[in-house]
């Protein structure tokens, strides 16, 4: 049978994949099957990066809520995508709903195009024609962006492959009460030696844990003897040998 031939390594000029957890639309729910949210969607990351960096993004009907996006490698403005997104700071004019909200954009655990789309993720190609009579600074998101911010990796669906990496400290840093809270910044050498301490050894558990029985259970003739033994003396009662071994109690006659 002939040997499988190994997929070839990604070209140097790989698009980047970032995962958009809550990505933002006009109406708050997001559904990249309709037009008009996939237009939405476009705008407003042009409003942090240059619509022309911007390649494609992918959508997946078991991910509803979340969104892939391929952007150019050579964008310098990838800083202002990652992170934390309020609502109520990018939006104009946010209803009180929307100032509750926030989008989270993250590295992709997947980091190239052919990863994604084996996943079963739909891929959307980005249109010129959805920037035609549209500029960053509108009516609606604020002029120029406003910074993002840390934000931790969301809790993800144990039983699907997760898809957000966390953030790189020097391009997100947290902030300073996170890390008093924590101890230590993950991927740092106290990080690091922390994991690497041996495991407390645990105590068996079951019988061989718990030492000797507190109480002998009697078995057989035995028990019957601790029975026999143990009981009261009765008035003008006599014992005779009983069948099998063992006394028993027969009444006295008169």
């Amino acid at each position: 049978m002939p040997k499988r031939i190994t997929t070839p390594p990604p070209p140097g000029d790989e698009p980047r994949y970032l995962t958009v957890v809550h990505p933002y639309v006009l109406d708050g729910h997001c559904n990249m099957e309709l037009p008009k949210d996939r237009q939405d969607f476009a705008r407003w990351i042009a409003c942090c990066i240059d619509a022309r960096h911007l390649h494609a993004f992918f959508h997946k009907p078991s991910a509803r809520d979340m969104v892939i996006m391929e952007v150019a490698r050579e964008c310098p403005q990838l800083d202002r995508l990652l992170g934390e997104h309020r609502w109520s700071e990018f939006l104009r004019n946010p209803s009180q709903p929307e100032k509750d909200q926030v989008s989270r954009v993250f590295y992709c655990t997947y980091s190239t195009g052919r990863q994604v789309k084996k996943n079963n993720w739909k891929r959307i190609f980005v249109e010129d024609a959805w920037f035609k009579t549209w500029s960053p600074n509108n009516h609606f998101i604020a002029f120029p962006y406003p910074e993002t911010h840390f934000c931790d990796v969301p809790i993800e669906d144990q039983t699907n492959h997760p898809m957000c990496r966390p953030l790189p400290g020097t391009v997100k840093p947290p902030p300073p009460e996170s890390l008093t809270a924590s101890g230590s910044v993950v991927g740092s050498s106290e990080w690091i030696s922390g994991r690497l301490l041996p495991a407390p050894v645990a105590k068996p558990a079951g019988a061989w844990g718990k030492g000797a029985p507190k109480t002998l259970v009697l078995v057989g003739n035995a028990r019957k003897a601790a029975i026999a033994t143990s009981a009261p003396q009765i008035s003008g009662v006599k014992k005779q040998p009983a069948v099998g071994g063992g006394p028993i109690a027969v009444k006295a006659s008169v």
